[in-house]
């Protein structure tokens, strides 16, 4: 349980003065947002922030790096001293980088890593002086292993990096298995990482010093107006595209070419020259209904932004619990548990203690408990189950006790319809990068491209020793058709289409034919059974998914990825051909059948292909929000990168039931919440599947007449019920207390800039799926505005931990800004709803600061399997 601030804001309501924003300001966007940088007088030189994209494989399609490649301003190109190749590849990553921007020459640096190989060297130090002269980059050997040149060749760069602005946008890029993500690591936090699943792209913002800066670099001229870049690329048309991680930069579907140059470049925060009449990246056209004005304007003025807000990782879930002895003690009249907050006060003579609550003030007296069964931790858990015996084979299992969770289930739900056979070619600056490399531009069919996804995750999935996950597929055109796991006789379902009840009892009774075994027995099957697909027929999507609700009734923690390109047209669930989406009961069952899903513990992803049609996501979305899995709409060269950053997002716990209690002062704010509210102060949710990434904010106030100068301290509590993946059931409680203040500038100075970072932007998701797009906007602004003077007034704080805060805050502002943009335009409803869900359901890593967020189990999670998976990966052609 962590908090938007050290401190409790108790000052009320009514006493706060609204601000007024700046046209000009909200103008140039969030990203642009001027945040101080505080630096040591000590330290000789200019603050810089450096924002650094660590690609890591690169062999696979994304739109992310097709951004940074586009509006960087400098290139960080890594080779490995032992691999020539790599090093031949780095000096065509250069040449594509002048190509793609048009520009004669970029600053960069060429790296030569892992000089600490030195007996297996290939390519001499000579050699790579000799290409950095020819192409005028700087050059370096480092070794990320030890440490060597890596902060001086990034601090190099700066200094060849024309200074528009504070924050420097830079992308580390090169051949694969160079040691990209290392050299990354080893800059933001000075730590070594040997393995590093290559899939894994991120972005980091790390504050640093560098002298010795020249004075042309420090106050360049103007930059260039935008002129024609005739040999670069035009960007991709699928750039519209929203992914779990990031979403893009989009400019209005009203606004013409001539605004969208050297203005909107510049507003973009120091991204580096502008790409000329080409833009960076274009809007699909939209096929979705008119919206009226194309512009959503931000409020003229809000209510200052605080930081009461609480942020709950549940991938915590997944850690060893800290068993206590004995049962949870309650007190008799708020129900809350006694905690290592509690005050205990021992009975006279007596073997006993009493207790007055923290929360309500009542006297528990007499209570019997020996030291053991006290909680000396914030955090612990109390056994409520052990995990059921299972049954021996041929007896007959008790119905009445819920199954307890195997390894995860995953049903791949493919749409077969004719339209994934239509061809897709490769996005232009993955065409323009392997034309590069002398290899053949190409199209691919929107199946193929399932295909290879689907098939690239089994090759992981089978690679993996440890893993017991298992896979199952079902596939849907104007049928429904329940294929397991390969091995077993497919099982057709066409009748009745239109009964969601009667679906879901088909699918339960499927499931007695298919025992889905683990994937690293049936991944041959699977193959075989994926290689073998072909398209036919319309989009029976809501039966395939009725159907495979019923197939995971009694497979608690499951998850059902469900990967479509077309407007479900067959069924319950259909929208016929219409693009309005105005059908009730179409939405209606989309939200019924999220609800059953929940209810038995299933999780709903949606990957949709984008194309020039509508897809409905804004209502097809209901059933992930309502199981808390994720939608994204993208382009079909993407997928195998999605469902691969599915697969490493698995579920750690389920049948998740939370309770969180405030004092009685405050009360939650029932606008930012969905859970059931009781007396203002006790929030219960039901989560269902909890996932690593699961991270929950909640945001609270003082309740209206209270006395804010009563109590300096102020408690809370999380109570969660929680079945782990082996059976067993726990109640894990989480009690903190905080200091109070009402003091603005004293909450401001100490607050979390990733904890109410991602509290806002969560928020103003919910605000825009609600159609409040102007609400939205005000609320990340204020937020903005908040940080921004927190970050110009540092009061007693560490120069690191206001280092750490601008880092957030940058983090933050790089987040708020996308959604911002989607807002601010006319943007067709299936990015909208995807951008909102994105949101809505955003993770807190990607608020963190550099150093947090390559620290313990963060950077755990982004360690690879060993060269087993990196030469799988880099195997690929």
């Amino acid at each position: 349980m962590d908090f938007g601030s050290k401190y409790v804001f108790v000052k009320r309501e009514e006493e706060e003065e609204e601000e007024v924003l700046d046209d000009a300001e909200v103008s140039t966007g969030l990203d642009n947002l001027k945040v101080e940088i505080q630096a040591d007088s000590s330290e000789d030189g200019e603050p810089c922030m450096i924002d650094l994209l660590d690609t890591a494989g690169q062999e696979e399609y994304s739109a992310l790096r097709d951004q940074y490649m586009r509006t960087c301003q400098g290139l960080a190109i890594v080779y490995s001293i032992t691999d020539l190749a790599s090093f031949e590849e780095a000096i065509k990553i250069y040449q594509f980088g002048l190509s793609i921007k048009g520009e004669d020459h970029i600053p960069a640096v060429l790296i030569g890593n892992k000089n600490d190989l030195e007996s297996e060297r290939k390519v001499s130090a000579e050699k790579g002086k000799e290409a950095a002269r020819k192409y005028n980059m700087v050059f370096y050997e480092t070794s990320a292993k030890t440490g060597h040149n890596v902060q001086e060749s990034l601090k190099a760069l700066v200094r060849e990096t024309p200074r528009y602005g504070s924050r420097y946008k830079f992308v580390v890029v090169g051949g694969g298995g160079v040691g990209k993500s290392s050299i990354t690591v080893r800059f933001v936090q000075d730590i070594f990482v040997e393995t590093y699943d290559p899939t894994i792209e991120d972005s980091y913002v790390k504050q640093i010093v560098v002298s010795g800066i020249p004075a042309d670099k420090l106050n360049p001229p103007p930059k260039p107006q935008a002129s024609s870049v005739p040999n670069a690329p035009p960007p991709p048309p699928q750039a519209q595209r929203v992914s779990k991680s990031f979403g893009l930069f989009k400019r209005s579907k009203k606004q013409k070419k001539s605004e969208f140059t050297a203005p909107m470049m510049n507003a973009c925060c120091s991204m580096g020259p502008p790409l000329g009449n080409s833009s960076f990246l274009q809007t699909k056209p939209s096929h979705s209904k008119s919206k009226g004005a194309s512009k959503v304007a931000a409020p003229k003025s809000y209510r200052r932004a605080d930081a009461n807000v609480i942020l709950l990782s549940l991938g915590s879930l997944a850690n060893d619990p800290v068993i206590m002895t004995g049962d949870p003690v309650r007190c008799s009249k708020c129900n809350i548990l006694l905690s290592h907050v509690s005050r205990l006060d021992p009975v006279e003579n007596e073997d006993k203690r009493n207790w007055i609550c923290e929360f309500c003030g009542q006297q528990n007296e007499g209570l019997e408990m020996v030291d053991e069964e006290v909680p000396k931790e914030n955090s612990v858990d109390y056994l409520l189950a052990a995990a059921p015996e299972k049954a021996a084979e041929g007896e007959k299992k008790d119905e009445t006790i819920k199954p307890s969770s195997t390894p995860g289930l995953v049903l791949y739900c493919v749409d077969m319809s004719g339209s994934m056979a239509e061809r897709t070619q490769l996005p232009e600056l993955q065409a323009a990068w392997m034309a590069q490399r002398g290899q053949r531009n190409s199209s691919v069919t929107r199946l193929e491209c399932m295909k290879q996804a689907i098939t690239r995750q089994l090759d992981f999935y089978e690679l993996d020793e440890e893993i017991e996950k298992r896979i199952g597929l079902v596939t849907f055109e104007s049928q429904v058709v329940a294929r397991g796991d390969g091995s077993q006789t497919t099982r057709s379902v066409s009748e009745p289409m239109a009964d969601m009840n009667a679906l879901i009892q088909q699918g339960k009774d499927l499931a007695s034919h298919f025992n889905i075994r683990p994937v690293s027995t049936a991944v041959g099957d699977l193959k075989t059974q994926v290689s073998d697909l072909r398209t036919a027929g319309s989009t029976a999507l809501g039966p395939a998914l009725c159907v495979c609700v019923g197939l995971l009734a009694k497979e608690p923690g499951s998850e059902i990825v469900l990967c479509t390109d077309g407007q479900p047209n067959v069924g319950v669930g259909s929208f016929g051909y219409s693009s309005r989406g105005d059908n009730p009961e179409a939405i209606s069952f989309y939200r019924q059948i999220g609800n059953i899903a929940k209810e038995q513990q299933t999780t709903i992803s949606i990957i949709g292909i984008q194309t020039n049609q509508s897809l409905q996501m804004e209502h097809i979305s209901n059933t992930v929000s309502i199981t808390g899995g994720n939608l994204n709409l993208l382009d079909p060269h993407e997928l195998t990168r999605q469902i691969r950053q599915l697969g490493q997002d698995p579920v750690v716990a389920n049948d998740v039931e939370l309770t969180l209690v405030l004092h009685p002062t405050l009360q939650f704010d029932e606008s930012m919440t969905e859970g059931v509210i009781q007396d203002g102060n006790r929030l219960t949710l039901n989560m269902g599947n909890v996932h690593q990434s699961t991270d929950l904010t909640f945001r609270f106030k003082l309740k209206q007449g209270q006395d804010t100068t009563k109590q300096n301290k102020l408690p809370f509590q999380v109570e969660i019920r929680y079945t782990k993946t082996d059976g067993r059931r726990f109640l894990r409680t989480i009690t903190q207390e905080r200091d109070t203040t009402s003091d603005r500038s004293t909450m401001e100075t100490e607050m979390n800039p990733t904890v109410t970072g991602l509290a806002t932007v969560q928020e103003a998701a919910k605000m825009g799926e609600k159609g409040d797009k102007s609400k939205a906007r005000g609320h990340m602004w204020a937020m903005a505005k908040m940080m921004q003077r927190s970050n110009a007034s540092p009061g007693s704080t560490s120069l690191q931990e206001q280092r750490s805060r601008s880092e957030g805050t940058h983090q933050f502002l790089n987040q708020a800004a996308e959604l911002d943009r989607v807002y601010d335009e006319d943007s067709d409803d299936d990015a909208v709803a995807a951008t909102s869900n994105m949101y809505r359901n955003a993770k807190a890593d990607k608020f963190r600061s550099a150093e947090a967020k390559t620290s313990g189990d963060n950077m755990r999670r982004k360690k690879g399997k060993g060269s087993a998976f990196s030469k799988q990966y880099y195997d690929y052609k």
